[in-house]
């Protein structure tokens, strides 16, 4: 088995992983949303249709990068978790009794 350090080490990347794609997925998703009220107001206040068609297109693309994002953050999620229980399945009382390690715990 890996030594604690590296162990924690690892552990610490996962968690900033997780913790990064969670700030991700949030300011892309109110981007998706600003962009989303952009496309209705255009429409409401009857915009030349080529610029809400663009517009449109912005907002497809923000929609897929948000699904992307999520996609991302359930997998390194899912890393995270089996990470953790396999150093909990270790009997490592070092790591464990980390606060690294007790911070990735949260996550979950």
């Amino acid at each position: 088995m890996s030594s604690n350090a590296e162990l924690l080490k690892k552990l610490k990347i996962k968690t900033g992983s997780v913790k990064r794609l969670q700030k991700d997925v949030t300011s892309y998703e109110a981007e998706a949303q600003q962009q989303k009220t952009k496309v209705e107001g255009m429409k409401n206040n009857n915009a030349d249709p080529h610029d809400v068609k663009k517009q449109g297109e912005f907002l497809e693309e923000s929609e897929a990068v948000v699904a992307q994002m999520k996609t991302r953050l359930s997998e390194a999620h899912t890393d995270l978790s089996e990470f953790i229980a396999r150093i909990e399945k270790s009997g490592n009382t070092e790591v464990v009794s980390s606060e690294d390690f007790a911070t990735a715990k949260q996550l979950l």
